[in-house]
């Protein structure tokens, strides 16, 4: 099957799955998740995205993970927005 990008995170949560899914059949591209390091930074996906606590290779799109897609419950959180200089 042929997807837009290949995502890695440690973790590939119900919260994380429904991420990819919305923005799959938003943007209509398909989004592989995977959560085994070695066969991310092995792939020669040309389109790879790395969503957890720290980089792993160079010219990858990097997203800082949150700990709000792991949990399994619902709180309140607070947000702060700012503007873009």
């Amino acid at each position: 099957m042929s997807y837009a990008a290949l995502i890695f995170s440690h973790s590939i949560t119900p919260r994380l799955q429904y991420i990819c899914d919305l923005l799959s059949n938003y943007y209509g591209l398909s989004f592989r998740l995977i959560s085994d390091e070695e066969k991310y930074i092995k792939s020669k996906d040309p389109c790879k995205i790395n969503y957890s606590y720290h980089r792993l290779a160079a010219g990858v799109i990097f997203i800082h993970s949150h700990v709000l897609i792991t949990e399994s419950y619902v709180r309140s959180v607070k947000i702060e927005c700012f503007e873009r200089l």
